[in-house]
């Protein structure tokens, strides 16, 4: 008897298919094939198999691109793959692929509130995991006024203040070491320069010492050569008496010999042979 009430009732659940219009037909069985897709997702999710999953996720997304289900969840497996990828490049396509389906929710809280929350909420973390804490911040808050009673979200709001204040007193001494170092980079530089003007002040003044040691010898007197005195011209009558004054004395001097010679014996003998 309980066959025959099945046997009687399929009949009827296919009537009832039967009596939709085509439009109609066709969304309820897309609709049916996305379940089946979610839910295989799901398990595959469930298994770890994070790749398989999306695969499905994305299999109900080609049958309707607004699948809430299948887009958050798409987004859970992103974050999961990404979590596991080595090449940094790939790691953050995969965050970026997660963030781009949970902002459709965050930015739209009416259409789903439960969805919108957990997708900020969840956008949050991403931000957290790349130290990005002022935006994480502002998804958290996010979700609260989405859901105020979410303590996870609170909580993690608290932890990322925390890491806000860090951040910014760990910028704040970088700024500072970085400007003490070019403080002192600019003093060494200014001290350089300063020793550089004194010893070239130094340099002009030793030149300029050497050029004036020549100046000072040539600006000393110097010894002039001792003129003669021009000879004065003699009058005829005073050269007379000269000459007359040198002949006299010559004279004087030859009647002074020859007295001399008179008064010696000649030696020598004056006898001549013939």
């Amino acid at each position: 008897m309980k066959k025959t009430a099945y046997l009687i009732a399929l009949p009827a659940a296919l009537m009832a298919l039967m009596s939709l219009t085509s439009c109609e037909r066709g969304r309820v069985i897309s609709e049916r094939e996305q379940r089946h897709d979610v839910e295989k997702g799901n398990a595959l999710y469930a298994q770890k198999d994070y790749g398989a999953a999306a695969a499905e996720y994305d299999k109900a997304l080609s049958l309707n691109s607004g699948n809430p289900e299948a887009t958050f969840n798409r987004s859970l497996a992103s974050v999961r793959l990404a979590a596991a990828e080595k090449v940094d490049s790939l790691k953050q396509n995969l965050y970026a692929e997660a963030s781009a389906g949970w902002e459709k929710f965050a930015n739209a809280p009416k259409s789903n509130p439960a969805i919108a929350s957990h997708s900020a909420y969840n956008l949050g973390n991403i931000q957290m995991e790349g130290k990005q804490f002022d935006q994480a911040i502002s998804y958290y808050k996010a979700a609260l006024r989405i859901d105020p009673t979410d303590s996870v979200a609170r909580r993690n709001l608290r932890i990322a203040q925390l890491n806000k204040q860090q951040q910014d007193k760990n910028k704040d001494k970088n700024q500072q070491n970085q400007q003490d170092k070019q403080d002192q980079q600019d003093k060494n530089k200014d001290q350089q320069q300063n020793q550089q003007n004194k010893d070239q002040q130094n340099q002009d003044k030793q030149n300029q010492d050497k050029q004036k040691q020549p100046q000072q010898q040539q600006n000393q007197p110097q010894p002039q050569p001792q003129q003669q005195q021009p000879q004065q011209p003699i009058s005829k009558a005073a050269a007379d008496r000269l000459l007359q004054r040198s002949q006299n004395k010559e004279n004087a001097t030859r009647a002074k010999l020859m007295k001399q010679n008179s008064n010696k014996h000649n030696p020598r003998s004056r006898d001549k042979n013939w």
